[in-house]
């Protein structure tokens, strides 16, 4: 019950949880389009370039002298292999593209980048974006947020939606815990779950029929199609609107997917996976499918490399993915865009966007892990105590000792199958401590788009992830 108990059961029990488990199979619809840190040596623009088209000529694996590299430091590149990156994507057609980049504004980069890289995101139509948020040290080491980091206006408005990417506060020095939704003066739905209305809103549909029979008057309020939900700019409003209603719902203990097998299995899944979305806790759990690097991992040097008329034939298999675009470098490069998990610190942290896509592909097939509950904690905890007690009070110490061994392997085994196949969280040491935000000094929301003059302050707070 106290705070050491709750430190060692996710400390050792966690670890040695996912360690005995393995990597386990999942996140196939999830690509991570890297940034990595040999990317400025292998994309090159023009030494001349025009002010209409600052992006032409970009060159990869190649560097005539017409030409120079981005160089190594990443926050003086630009943003045209972010414009030629979109371009390609757009000839394989992934379902979503989140980008774990801060797009600020640069008064160093000609006004023709940001207009590009707006353009090609208008004509994706399935582009959100990620808006870190500033950090500020109190006494003690404490850090709260600070606001909201700005965005370029002409890049932001272009996107779909907007969410910011926040880290729960936690006991460890690691990352055990994602958020789906950010409450607050600053709510809003994180990236990951952005991602995955985009992604499966083919479920929407379906969604909304189930609303309009038993909650009309909420429907009304709604887009009437998954077209229109990301149209306008308004897609984190109506998913905090339809967080609202469904949560609602789930008190009345309405089910909306009665009608789930009149479906196929794409929306059916997709449906699923937006009610556990809506109607799930806030704070969950990660279920990492294994070390750094597990899930599929390309070069944007690669995927910018494939020609045009090779891009729509797909051949890094990107079609009907979800696509997410950030640093991901397994070397100790850059510690502020990677953290500790399960799987290690140091050189075996993992990268923020790895994170992320970690995130979305848990929320999809809703596979987040489960603590068990009290109950069934205080019955383990009655039956492992006074098991152990009238076995050796009846049997020599030996016999009781060998058969103590073997209900601890029993047990240990049995938690790692649970993990496995039901993604339930088993105690081995202590109960598990239950998922809780800390409280934190209130951040506000400004208007979208807005320039903040916090950020004019001569204190410059630090920042959560690389500011290209």
């Amino acid at each position: 019950m106290s705070d050491l108990g709750d430190s060692l059961e996710q400390r050792f029990g966690l670890w040695s949880l996912f360690w005995l488990r393995g990597p386990r199979a999942g996140a196939e619809e999830v690509v991570i389009v890297a940034l990595r840190s040999d990317t400025g040596d292998r994309i090159s623009l023009p030494l001349q370039r025009s002010e209409a088209n600052p992006c032409a000529d970009l060159r990869v694996d190649e560097t005539p002298p017409t030409h120079r590299t981005l160089g190594d430091v990443p926050q003086r590149w630009g943003r045209c292999h972010f414009m030629e990156l979109l371009h390609r994507l757009a000839e394989a057609k992934p379902r979503v593209v989140a980008f774990d980049v801060a797009f600020r504004p640069r008064d160093d980069l000609p006004s023709g980048e940001d207009r590009a890289v707006a353009t090609a995101m208008r004509t994706a139509r399935n582009v959100v974006l990620a808006q870190k948020s500033k950090l500020r040290w109190l006494p003690g080491r404490v850090v709260v947020e600070d606001g909201p980091v700005e965005l370029s206006h002409e890049i932001s408005s272009a996107a779909i939606g907007v969410a910011p990417t926040p880290i729960p506060q936690q006991q460890l020095d690691r990352i055990d815990q994602f958020q789906a939704f950010k409450d607050g003066p600053w709510s809003a739905p994180t990236l990951s779950a952005l991602a995955l209305q985009v992604y499966a809103r083919d479920g929407y549909p379906s969604l909304l029929t189930g609303l309009r029979r038993t909650m009309p008057e909420a429907a009304d309020d709604l887009p009437p199609d998954a077209g229109e939900l990301i149209r306008g700019g308004q897609l984190e409003v109506h998913m905090l609107h339809l967080r609202s209603v469904l949560m609602r719902q789930l008190a009345d203990g309405t089910r909306l997917d009665e009608h789930a097998d009149q479906l196929g299995a794409s929306q059916v899944r997709s449906l699923r996976a937006l009610i556990e979305l809506y109607t799930g806790e806030n704070l969950r759990y990660l279920n990492f499918y294994g070390p750094p690097g597990t899930i599929r991992t390309v070069h944007i040097a690669d995927v910018i490399s494939v020609r045009d008329k090779l891009a729509a034939s797909d051949p890094l298999q990107l079609r009907d993915k979800a696509v997410f675009v950030g640093y991901a470098d397994n070397r100790e490069w850059d510690q502020m865009e990677k953290f500790a998990t399960v799987y290690g610190d140091g050189l075996t942290r993992m990268s923020g966007v790895e994170l992320l896509a970690t995130a979305f592909a848990n929320l999809l097939d809703h596979s987040d892990l489960q603590t068990s509950s009290t109950w069934t904690n205080l019955a383990l905890a009655v039956v492992a105590a006074s098991g152990t007690v009238l076995l050796c009070y009846g049997l020599s110490t030996f016999a009781a000792t060998l058969i103590l061994l073997a209900a601890a392997v029993g047990y240990l085994t049995a938690s790692v199958v649970m993990l496995s196949r039901a993604n339930v969280w088993l105690p081995r040491l202590t109960e598990q401590p239950k998922p809780a935000l800390r409280s934190r000094l209130p951040v506000p929301r400004p208007p979208r788009h807005q320039a903040r003059q916090a950020l004019l302050a001569e204190e410059r707070p630090m920042t959560v992830g690389l500011q290209w």
